[in-house]
C-alpha cells in the first residue's frame, strides 16, 4: 500500500516521549508514530465493536464486527 506523506504538530514533551520509546523499540520516529496510529485504530475498532471497511471511492464505513 502506498504511503501518505503528512506533517504533525506535537507538544515537545510528547515528541520526546515518542522519541524515547522509538529508541527503546529500535524503530525510527516515523515507524513508531505509525505503530501508535495503527494500534490506536485497532483499539478504537475493538472498543466500538466495529470494523472500518474501505469503500471503492476511498472512504471508509463502520461495519458492526458481530
Amino acid at each position: 500500500m502506498p504511503k501518505f506523506v503528512s506533517q504533525i504538530r506535537l507538544d515537545e514533551s510528547v515528541y520526546e516521549k515518542v522519541k524515547y520509546i522509538a529508541i527503546m523499540e529500535f524503530r525510527s520516529m516515523n515507524a513508531q508514530m505509525e505503530y501508535f496510529i495503527v494500534n490506536g485504530i485497532a483499539q478504537y475498532e475493538t472498543e466500538h465493536n466495529i470494523s472500518l471497511v474501505p469503500q471503492p471511492d476511498g472512504s471508509y464505513t463502520a461495519k458492526s464486527a458481530e
